[in-house]
């Protein structure tokens, strides 16, 4: 059987989401941080869902607040 070592690649082999997804997924002794995937999977859909609800709310308060310029020629 082959240790976690020899599986491991010697450097990320894809985009920084996948990295981090298994840095956080992995045990701790493999250098991870012992989440494991169910967790992980909640952890990143409440940041994506974070960012939407974010940029949403800032792009409705843009909305309704009107520019000077506008303001004068109402």
């Amino acid at each position: 059987m082959r240790s976690h070592d020899q599986l491991r690649p010697a450097r990320p082999a894809g985009p920084l989401g996948a990295s981090l997804g298994d840095l956080v997924s992995q045990p701790a002794e493999v250098d991870g941080l012992g989440a494991g995937p169910f967790l992980t999977s909640v952890l990143f859909l409440a940041v994506i869902f974070g960012v939407f609800a974010r940029k949403r709310a800032a792009g409705h308060n843009r909305d309704a607040v009107s520019s000077p310029a506008e303001a004068r020629l109402s």
